[in-house]
């Protein structure tokens, strides 16, 4: 079965859902499925600097094949967060 994961936060990311879903689509992988994924691109709480080689880039999706996963990045626009005012 061909299945597409969509989620805000995917390794190299330091947040514990980015690590569900990792091991979620990996176990799906391993079960026979097709698994996808799609993301942004990581920007912040990151394991090493793994943007370095990401920027190179020039196009605005990124796609990699991650333990068998393929892992597809897409850059978001920069958003402020709400403020208090």
């Amino acid at each position: 079965m061909k299945i597409r994961l969509i989620c805000l936060h995917y390794p190299p990311d330091l947040r514990s859902v980015a690590d569900l879903y990792q091991a979620l689509a990996i176990e799906l992988t391993k079960r026979g499925h097709n698994v996808s994924v799609v993301t942004k691109m990581p920007s912040e709480y990151l394991a090493g600097n793994p943007r370095s080689t990401m920027e190179d880039v020039s196009s605005p999706t990124f796609r990699t094949v991650e333990d068998g996963v393929e892992v597809i990045r897409i850059q978001t626009p920069f958003i402020l967060p709400k403020s208090l005012f």
